[in-house]
């Protein structure tokens, strides 16, 4: 490989590392949080919709200018004082912002919280989240320029002493608190993880600000030229950011509002979902890593003409590759997983929805890649809200119809109203890709992968559980010989299925994978 793609590869097993250990954290965590002697199944629904709301509000308030700083920061490099500026620019600005956030939501409560945290009081736990909301923005935007630089070893420090310092707050708080109060304010439960979140962002945020004064890489200021360069590019581009997180959010929302209604004490909706969602995001460990770390690598190449675009295409393609085999174990071994790791069998109906939820995951990476090309274009990149927005919009539709308005289908009219969803999304992303000539991936072999992973997954899911549901009038459950039996079978499909997604780019798929271990026993 050459330079640019090993620095592609080495940043890719940084974030992934980071990403691995934070989704493996959160699941040695579970049973803490999914165990009712610490926190109640409702609170945890509630905490998901907070911090759901958190990650969401923050591309309205950053106005998604992380990515500005991304497709600019090449220009300016070479100027230390224009560096200092941009980022200074950015920062300031966002800062002000989320105050004005603040402010809005404080003036503006009852409705607002009407529409957004059904039955969730303002004070305290709302107002405290809005507080992790303005730090969570200066975080992320920190790490942003961190990406831009390619600055792969302090963005992936500081995202594991983040996840570090947030587990220890989790576990204080539900563990060593539970019970204690100040006032009639309980530290435990729903108040403590939300207190443990804001602490966690302040300190990282704090840093973060700290860290760019100390290298002189940030001044305060607001150069108007600058920021609207940066804010003309990046807000066409806030509903492409923010597609994945609304897809998330917006359930929750609505399986909040039925929750609230029917007044389920035992298996909340909310928290059932979030716990899926929470297994399915496994696969951004290696979806966003590479993404991630391909973004600036893909600018460069972007810029060599045809020969660097031929580059982008192999390594895309091999990439994807790997990308969909992960949804695929994904989706077929959820099921083990729960079962294995949740503690109250209300979650158990998690593991149904997971495989829906991986099959999504195997559309978005053509739709991510898709995404990479028309951000690059600084004429086709105004019209990305089109398709991001419209398969936000779709979503928002068909969940409030399967779930609320109309239907009553629960966790499912979720899980089908995110794959319609991201379908059109990625549809819309390619043609506006084509149609722009920004660079010609071959779509065929994109979607074949993806079809080829949903075929698997329901050949591998469907029949045994099919099968002991029908005879035994009950789902399989753990260490049962019908437990073993189908772990096997799906083992055989899962490698067949592999091979079948590999296809004709075996060799490259081999050393691509090499490459990627021998810079992970190398870190």
């Amino acid at each position: 490989m050459n330079d640019g793609k090993n620095k592609v590869v080495k940043n890719s097993v940084l974030y992934s590392v980071v990403m691995a250990f934070t989704k493996a954290l959160g699941l040695i965590l579970l049973p803490l949080y999914t165990n009712v002697k610490f926190i109640s199944t409702a609170e945890y629904g509630e905490y998901s919709l907070l911090s759901q709301f958190i990650t969401m509000a923050t591309f309205f308030v950053s106005l998604s200018l992380n990515n500005a700083a991304i497709r600019f920061y090449t220009d300016f490099k070479e100027d230390r004082e224009k560096v200092k500026k941009f980022f200074g620019t950015i920062m300031t600005f966002i800062s002000l912002l989320s105050l004005g956030v603040l402010i809005i939501f404080i003036v503006f409560q009852k409705p607002l919280l009407n529409l957004l945290f059904t039955g969730i009081p303002f004070f305290p736990n709302v107002f405290i989240t809005l507080i992790a909301l303005i730090f969570y923005t200066i975080y992320t935007m920190y790490q942003g320029f961190l990406q831009s630089m390619m600055e792969g070893s302090r963005y992936s420090r500081n995202g594991m002493l983040f996840v570090l310092l947030h587990a220890a707050l989790n576990v204080l708080f539900l563990v060593g608190f539970r019970n204690v109060k100040i006032g009639s304010y309980e530290l435990g439960g729903l108040n403590g993880m939300v207190l443990s979140l804001t602490i966690s962002y302040g300190v990282f945020a704090i840093y973060g600000v700290y860290d760019l004064l100390r290298k002189k890489l940030m001044v305060i200021c607001i150069d108007k030229k600058m920021l609207s360069m940066s804010i003309k590019y990046s807000l066409p581009l806030v509903p492409h950011s923010m597609a994945n997180t609304m897809a998330a959010y917006i359930p929750k929302v609505f399986l909040n509002k039925v929750d609230k209604v029917a007044q389920v004490a035992g298996a909340m909706a909310t928290a059932i979902h979030s716990v899926a969602m929470q297994f399915s995001s496994t696969i951004d460990v290696v979806q966003n890593a590479i993404n991630t770390a391909q973004r600036p690598w893909f600018n460069e190449k972007m810029g060599q003409g045809e020969k660097g675009k031929k580059e982008i295409i192999d390594f895309t393609m091999v990439s994807m590759r790997l990308t969909i085999i992960v949804c695929l174990g994904v989706g077929l071994f959820s099921q083990e997983i729960v079962l294995i790791i949740a503690r109250s069998s209300a979650y158990y109906e998690a593991w149904k929805i997971i495989p829906f939820f991986a099959i999504t995951h195997a559309v978005k990476s053509i739709y991510y890649n898709q995404a990479l090309a028309v951000m690059y274009d600084l004429n086709a990149n105004k019209k990305m809200f089109l398709c991001s927005g419209s398969g936000t919009l779709l979503n928002f539709v068909l969940t409030g119809t399967l779930v609320w308005w109309v239907f009553d289908l629960g966790i499912w009219g979720t899980a089908i109203s995110l794959l319609v969803s991201r379908i059109l999304s990625a549809s819309l992303m390619m043609m506006l890709c084509r149609k722009n000539k920004i660079i010609m991936f071959p779509l065929k072999e994109m979607i074949m992968c993806v079809v080829l992973c949903a075929i698997t997954c329901v050949v591998g899911i469907v029949p045994i559980n099919w099968y002991v549901k029908s005879t035994t009038g009950d789902q399989i459950t753990l260490f049962s010989l019908q437990c073993f039996i189908n772990f096997g079978y799906k083992f055989i499909v899962f490698a067949l299925g592999s091979f079948a997604i590999v296809g004709k780019q075996r060799k490259e798929f081999v050393d691509f994978t090499k490459s990627l271990l021998k810079k992970k026993r190398k870190k």
